[in-house]
């Protein structure tokens, strides 16, 4: 259904409300800002305050019309003006307050210097003490004027407080006109309600029982700590295979009190263990001899619990093994008595394995016996029994341990090889040669070679910080000040798209979360799309089709013979492509190469593109950068849309304005009607608000302050002139100077031939790491250098390293 023509001329009257209001708020902050005090300054405040009631009052005719049942168009049109309108209001505010308190604080001063001034006469006898009060009086009428405009500010906002609790109650009624009509939504609602009270009581029952058994089990390990230090007199031996404890000399008959000894004590380990938190079982130590000399022959048993647990914390299993051969033979006792114990977990604490190898002597009798009787242990270390040194020992093998640690579900990961192009500054400032030069990284540089920040960038900041400017979040569509800016800059204020509200705009994460945002877009909304990538293209490009699902595939570009652009092997690959592809454009000085297009290849570009109904996805991060000119490098966007396609740009004030850390840049989707635009930036949104919530504020702001202020942009146009001459005069340089070094005949015209910051030299891999590894020049390993990086000192150096890497690397 078509809106009728009331509704069209409501829109009408409120776009016009909005512009007049945009100007006035301009010229207000522009004088409040410059002057503490202008003589029309109430009539300028008056004006703005009856446009934006005339706006509010048009918008509520708008809500009228929407509210009687109109379609969903309506009711986006009209959010969309509210915003605008509160967007204003905010705004305004923002500004009065700010001037009114620079002008209450002007007059405090005043006040000061007249009080000052009359105690001075009052003194000297020039005054008279009527005069004072008379002055006194004065300031006591000014403050009450003060009072009186703060009170009006109080009613302004009630007044604004009583609209909004209206238009909720619309709301509200319309709510219950639903529900009314359909009154199963009440019993769904209850059912949902019980429901989650019900998920709740379980989700709580869980979470105690779970805070219950981690207090049992930090109970327990507590509990164990104290426990195990009673048992430091355990000489232990850790090692990855088994011990081997010989013990060979005289050991006289005590050796059954050493048995009884081992029992006991081994027995009551077996209820507390330093490695468990409860030994359960038992293996037999079995030690036979025989009668010698009148001995008898006996078979004596030595029990030694050093067998398994059927628990133990962070065990799975635990297998024990103890056993002990002999060789007795009767010379004042028993001679090469085998002991050995030897006990292994499959997993003991995140251990794989262990060996457990114990000695243990119960007497100092039994002591000085083995002593005298040449005891040697063979270990590697002392045991100590009840903290005593019992004997030096050692190991038929090397003593050792091996502990396992957990494998990280991580492993498997493969170490991600360096950014072709972020990696090279890395490498760069690793580097201590005097000579080197960092031409890898497109960033501007003065002509001392150190960052730059524009004067106007400066100014918007300082004018921010007068203003008082918050820190609150943004919406996720992001500053509305800067969308309208961004997009009359890109477009044309004037532009048929702009006019007819045909662009859906984001802010987004400068050029690479703006292309990423379209990315997804793509891939949700257009499943199957192919995006065409000019081959070479910006090394991130892939990288952000690539993580967002979206299939990508090559087209000609550059021509190595000629070191310009193979148009054919383009156009062709273009036509080629499947119907509905994405086609990816440098909109000016595309980057590796700085090889564009001319105006008349570009008309070319665009039938192909419309001819085979494919979608172009600009991505414009140079605009204004390139040739000095803001409209002649948004040319070929502009082309495009004058024919009614459909298509997307991404855009970065990184370099144009140098705002690099601030991430600050767009994404446009122009739509074949603004319902559809609505409907288009909405889903962009909701994707943003997937991926980073909402965007920065600071740059948004001083993007905004810049186009938005005549002054402030005409003073950036400038300084994108001297920049972008900069860079031309650099790139004239080197040509000069490749010219007068080379005498081989080789043309290297087309460094002239190319635009922006970027110069292709066609340099192969090998030969690019020639200029790095000889010659201290980082640059990307495709033949790239960055010409912003330059100095006009330096283009000699700089061309007797590209000779010689050219000419003597093949």
């Amino acid at each position: 259904m078509d809106p009728p023509s009331s509704w069209d001329s409501l829109r009408k009257q409120a776009r016009k409300l909005e512009a007049q209001l945009d100007e006035q708020i301009h010229l207000y902050r522009k004088a409040a800002t410059i002057k503490v005090d202008f003589s029309n300054d109430k009539d300028v405040e008056s004006g703005i305050d009856q446009i934006l009631k005339q706006l509010q009052h048009v918008n509520g005719q708008m809500q009228a019309w929407a509210s009687s049942g109109g379609s969903e168009t309506f009711s986006h049109t009209l959010t969309r003006h509210q915003e605008i309108l509160r967007d204003l209001n905010q705004e305004f505010d923002w500004i009065r307050s700010s001037y009114r308190t620079k002008k209450e604080h002007a007059l405090l001063l005043e006040d000061f210097r007249e009080f000052d001034r009359s105690r001075l006469d009052l003194e000297d006898g020039n005054g008279s003490y009527e005069q004072a009060l008379i002055k006194e009086r004065a300031s006591l009428h000014r403050s009450t004027g003060q009072i009186d405009s703060v009170i009006s500010q109080a009613q302004e906002t009630l007044s604004t407080l009583v609209f909004q609790r209206s238009t909720f109650g619309v709301i509200s009624s319309k709510v219950g006109n639903v529900s009314s009509r359909l009154p199963n939504i009440n019993q769904i609602l209850s059912s949902i309600k019980k429901k989650k009270s019900m998920d709740t009581l379980v989700l709580s029952l869980v979470t105690s029982v779970c805070v219950c058994l981690i207090l049992i089990y930090w109970w327990n390990k507590m509990n164990f700590e104290f426990e195990s230090s009673y048992f430091d007199w355990f000489s232990v031996t850790v090692s990855a295979q088994y011990e081997h404890l010989w013990l060979t000399g005289n050991v006289e008959k005590q050796f059954v009190q050493f048995r009884f000894e081992i029992q006991r004590i081994l027995r009551t380990t077996s209820n507390r263990g330093r490695f468990g938190s409860r030994f359960r079982g038992s293996s037999v130590y079995s030690i036979h001899g025989q009668e010698t000399d009148g001995e008898p022959r006996a078979a004596i048993e030595r029990r030694a619990v050093a067998g398994g647990a059927s628990r133990m914390i962070g065990c799975s299993s635990f297998t024990g093994l103890a056993a002990t051969r002999g060789n007795l033979a009767h010379e004042d006792g028993y001679k090469d008595v085998l002991v050995g114990c030897h006990i292994s977990s499959s997993r003991i604490w995140g251990m794989g394995s262990m060996a457990l190898s114990l000695v243990s002597v119960s007497s100092p009798t039994m002591l000085d016996s083995l002593k005298q009787g040449g005891l040697k242990l063979r270990t590697s270390s002392e045991v100590q029994f009840w903290g005593k040194n019992f004997s030096s020992t050692r190991s038929f093998t090397r003593a050792s341990m091996t502990v396992a640690v957990r494998v990280s579900r991580f492993n498997d990961l493969e170490m991600s090889p360096p950014d072709p192009i972020l990696g090279v500054s890395d490498l760069f400032k690793a580097d201590t040669s005097d000579v080197k030069l960092n031409l890898g990284v497109g960033a501007y540089r003065t002509e001392e070679l150190q960052p730059y920040v524009l004067n106007v960038v400066k100014k918007a900041e300082n004018l921010m910080l007068e203003l008082g400017e918050n820190k609150e979040y943004l919406p996720i569509e992001g500053l509305a000040a800067f969308n309208k800016a961004t997009v009359d800059l890109l477009f044309g204020a004037d532009s048929p798209v702009v006019q007819q509200q045909r662009v859906a705009t984001v802010q987004g994460i400068s050029g690479t979360g703006s292309l990423r945002l379209g990315a997804a877009l793509i891939a949700k909304y257009l499943p199957g799309s192919k995006v065409l990538l000019s081959s070479p293209t910006w090394g991130n490009h892939k990288n952000i089709f690539g993580d967002a699902g979206v299939p990508t595939s090559e087209y000609r570009y550059y021509d190595p013979k000629t070191v310009g652009l193979d148009f054919d092997g383009m156009i062709s690959d273009i036509k080629a492509a499947p119907e509905g592809s994405i086609v990816v454009l440098h909109g000016c000085a595309h980057n590796p190469t700085g090889i564009d297009p001319t105006p008349e290849q570009w008309k070319v570009i665009a039938d192909v593109i419309q001819e085979k109904n494919h979608i172009p996805f600009f991505d414009v991060a140079y605009q204004g950068f390139a040739s000095g000119s803001l409209d002649e490098d948004a040319a070929s966007v502009r082309l495009f849309t004058a024919r009614g396609m459909e298509l997307m740009v991404a855009q970065s004030y990184s370099k144009n304005l140098g705002l690099y850390a601030e991430r600050i840049g767009a994404i446009n989707v122009v739509c074949s009607s603004s319902d559809v635009a609505v409907r288009v930036r909405s889903q962009v949104k909701r994707l943003a608000r997937a991926i980073y919530s909402n965007p920065p504020i600071h740059g948004a702001r001083i993007v905004a302050n810049v186009i938005g202020n005549p002054v402030l942009f005409q003073e950036w146009k400038d300084e994108m002139e001297m920049m972008a001459g900069r860079i031309k005069s650099v790139r004239k340089i080197l040509y000069d100077e490749l010219s007068t070094k080379d005498k081989s005949g080789k043309d290297w015209s087309s460094i002239l031939r190319q635009i922006g910051m970027f110069s292709f030299t066609g340099l192969n891999k090998v030969q690019s790491d020639n200029m790095t590894n000889k010659w201290r020049v980082y640059m990307t390993n495709d033949g790239r250098i960055s010409l912003a990086g330059l100095s006009s000192t330096k283009c000699s150096y700089l061309a007797d390293a590209i000779i010689d890497s050219y000419h003597n690397v093949s």
